[in-house]
C-alpha cells in the first residue's frame, strides 16, 4: 500500500509533459524600410547604408562561391581516389583469380597423373607377401620329409 501511495506521489508531483523537450518557434521578422536622413526608424534595429548593405551581400556571395568551390574540389578529390581505390580493386580480384585458375590447374595435372600412373607397389607388395608364404611352406614341408 506505501508503495501505491509513493508511486502516485511520484507521479503526482513529476508529471510526464515536464519531461518532455519543447522547441520554441523563434520566427525571425526580417524588416527592410528606407530610411531618409531626420526620418524616424520604423522600428528598433541596425541601420545599413547602401554600400553596408551591398558589402554584406558581396561578401556572403564570395563566401558561397568559395564554399562551391571547396565542394567542387573534393568531390572531385574524392571521385579520384575511389577511382584509384576502384582500380586496385578490379587489379587485385583479376590477379587472385588468375592465382585461382593456375591452381586448378595444378591440381586437375597432379590428378591426372595419380590417376594416369602405373602403379605396381601394390601388386608388388602381394606378390612378396604369396611368394614369401609358399617359399615358407616348401621349407617347412622339406624340413618334416627331411626328418622322416
Amino acid at each position: 500500500m506505501r508503495l501505491i501511495i509513493l508511486l502516485l506521489i511520484a507521479l503526482i508531483t513529476f508529471p510526464a509533459p515536464l519531461f518532455a523537450d519543447v522547441i520554441n518557434d523563434v520566427k525571425l521578422k526580417y524588416k527592410l524600410s528606407p530610411v531618409e536622413k531626420g526620418q524616424e526608424a520604423p522600428f528598433a534595429g541596425y541601420l545599413l547604408n547602401p554600400d553596408a548593405l551591398a558589402k554584406i551581400w558581396s561578401d556572403y556571395e564570395l563566401l558561397e562561391k568559395e564554399k562551391k568551390l571547396e565542394i567542387d574540389y573534393l568531390t572531385l578529390k574524392y571521385e579520384e581516389q575511389l577511382s584509384t581505390k576502384d582500380k586496385v580493386f578490379e587489379s587485385n580480384k583479376k590477379m587472385y583469380e588468375n592465382q585461382l585458375n593456375l591452381q586448378s590447374t595444378y591440381i586437375d595435372k597432379i590428378e591426372e597423373r595419380i590417376l594416369e600412373d602405373d602403379d605396381w607397389t601394390t601388386a608388388w607388395f602381394a606378390g612378396g607377401a604369396v611368394s614369401g608364404i609358399v617359399v615358407s611352406i616348401l621349407i617347412f614341408y622339406a624340413a618334416v620329409e627331411i626328418r622322416n
